[in-house]
């Protein structure tokens, strides 16, 4: 079975983008059109991808690392546990070559993501340190990830900084957020709120609506910025398909806060949400839909919303749509 895993994006374009030579590249392209690249726009198109590709790499010899780098970023598109585990062995040997470098980060990813265990994991962010030493910014950010998911916020916030100071924009924004909270260091709300200013300017999807959040929570400190500002920076960042700003938004819209209430804009931030992925938004078009005697769409959509995994919607189902 197919699932797309997390793994960060740039690592296609740093596979491909590596820099060869013309005859390299003319061999690239013969493999890479032989070897089933194609649109991947469904499930269908993935395994005839993925097995175009197996079937290249086991009887291919000129241009295999080529083959190797493009079909380890397909596995970890896909998901796909099987073509990990087949195309483990030649990873294990290319690590070997005077190509190491090329193979460490997409290596270490398979080993995060599709074939865990303690020794992979150890393994795996061994390869990523060794990457990361090597001046290979995305292997400094993914460490940042793995320790911010286990909530290792020191080790986080030096890798974070680390990578930011390259120009990363995530890595400098997540930084932020280390000083937003506090999260491994010092917690510093005016310089958080600077660095989400700065990276609002780069048009970074989520500093506008964590200027917001800040402002909200924020009513001990002299951040220079008005309620208008708030709301402003807020719309920005749902402008930018921020799923939570577009919740944000749709809730103030919704209980008359810091703007004046508008059942039609609270109702369209909150569809907006929900396309986008947050799981809150169904739950609160079911309340203001009841707050309107729409009890049969607002039925619906707590019914949505649990289907989407938000258990809070089961009491408004049995309280009022049964």
């Amino acid at each position: 079975m197919l699932s797309v895993v997390f793994f960060h994006n740039t690592l296609y374009a740093q596979s491909l983008n590596t820099v060869i030579s013309d005859e390299e590249n003319q061999v690239k392209s013969v493999l890479v059109n032989s070897c089933g690249r194609m649109e991947l726009n469904s499930k269908d198109s993935f395994i005839s991808a993925l097995e175009g590709y197996r079937e290249c790499l086991g009887r291919s010899r000129l241009g295999n690392d080529l083959i190797l780098l493009d079909y380890s970023i397909l596995i970890l598109q896909s998901g796909s546990k099987e073509h990990a585990r087949y195309i483990n062995e030649y990873l294990v040997e290319a690590l070997k070559t005077p190509k190491r470098g090329d193979f460490l980060v997409n290596t270490a990813q398979i080993y995060l993501h599709l074939l865990k265990s303690e020794q992979n994991t150890l393994y795996a962010l061994e390869l990523l340190t060794e990457a990361s030493n090597s001046g290979k910014d995305i292997a400094t950010e993914i460490l940042a990830d793995y320790y911010y998911g286990k909530q290792q916020y020191e080790k986080s916030a030096v890798l974070y900084q680390q990578s930011g100071n390259v120009g990363n924009f995530e890595s400098r924004f997540m930084y932020a957020q280390h000083l937003h909270y506090g999260l491994g260091v010092n917690k510093n709300e005016i310089l958080a709120l600077n660095e989400y200013i700065y990276l609002d300017k780069k048009k970074h999807d989520r500093a506008p609506h964590a200027i917001f959040i800040l402002f909200s929570e924020s009513s001990n400190i002299d951040h220079g910025l008005s309620s208008a500002d708030a709301i402003r920076f807020l719309h920005k960042s749902a402008e930018r398909q921020v799923a939570g700003a577009n919740f944000d938004l749709g809730i103030h819209y919704f209980i008359d806060k810091l703007v004046a209430r508008d059942m039609s804009k609270a109702l369209f931030y909150l569809k907006q949400a929900d396309e986008l992925g947050d799981i809150r938004a169904a739950h609160s078009i079911g309340i203001l839909l009841l707050t309107e005697n729409k009890l049969k769409q607002s039925c619906e959509w707590f019914e949505k919303s649990l289907v989407n995994g938000y258990v809070k919607s089961t009491n408004k189902i049995d309280s009022y749509c049964k």
